[in-house]
C-alpha cells in the first residue's frame, strides 16, 4: 500500500546549522515567470534545503533525491518515485486552489475519499489537516493528507502536496517536518 502525504499550506520549525539552500527568496523574479520553467536542480545530499521564493519558507530535500527548483515552486522525488513532494505558494485562496492543483498534477496525484479532518499544530503554527483514502500515484493505490496553513510573510499561503509508498513514509514525514521560517 502506498502513503500518501498532501500538506497545504504547511510550515513547520527545525532546521540545521550547515545547509546548502537553493532557490533563494532575496534572488529576484523575472516579470513573466514561467511557473513550470526549471530555474535549478540536482540531487540532495543530507544539507539540501529548497527555498521557496517570497514566502520565507524552506524545507530539506531527504539525501540522495531528486530536487528541482521551477517557477513558483520547489520539489523533490526520490529516484525510484517512491515518494515527493511540491512545496509552492500562493497570494490569494483561489491562486492557492490552483497552485494546490498545478503541485497535484506535478507528483501525478490524484486524492481519494475525505477520511478525516482536523487541526495540527506544527512549529509552532496552527494547520487544518485532512486525510484521504483511495489515492492514486501514477495510478497505484495511496494515503494521503493535506495540511493547511498561512505563509510567514503574513501575506499569502504555503502549499506542500507530497506523497510516499509504504517503507518511504519516514523520509516524507522528515522533510515536512522539516519545514520552517528562512
Amino acid at each position: 500500500m502506498r502513503w500518501i502525504v498532501l500538506a497545504c499550506f504547511a510550515l513547520i520549525g527545525g532546521c540545521g546549522s550547515q545547509q546548502k539552500e537553493v532557490g533563494a527568496a532575496s534572488r529576484p523574479k523575472p516579470s513573466g515567470i514561467d511557473e513550470d520553467a526549471v530555474i535549478e536542480k540536482g540531487t540532495a545530499n543530507i544539507d539540501t534545503w529548497l527555498l521557496l521564493d517570497g514566502h520565507d519558507t524552506k524545507i530539506r530535500v531527504p539525501n540522495g533525491w531528486e530536487w528541482e527548483h521551477r517557477g513558483v515552486r520547489v520539489q523533490a522525488v526520490a529516484k525510484d518515485r517512491a515518494a515527493g513532494y511540491v512545496l509552492t505558494g500562493a497570494g490569494s485562496k483561489d491562486e492557492a486552489l490552483k497552485r494546490r492543483q498545478a503541485a497535484q498534477n506535478a507528483l501525478k496525484l490524484a486524492p481519494g475519499t475525505a477520511k478525516s479532518k482536523g487541526e495540527t499544530l506544527l512549529g509552532g503554527l496552527k494547520f487544518l489537516r485532512q486525510d484521504y483514502t483511495g489515492s492514486f500515484v501514477d495510478g497505484k493505490s495511496a494515503i494521503s493528507t493535506e495540511l493547511v496553513g498561512a505563509s510567514p510573510t503574513g501575506t499569502g499561503y504555503v502549499i506542500l502536496v507530497g506523497y510516499a509508498t509504504e517503507g518511504h513514509d519516514e523520509e516524507l514525514r522528515e522533510a515536512i517536518n522539516s519545514v520552517t521560517k528562512k
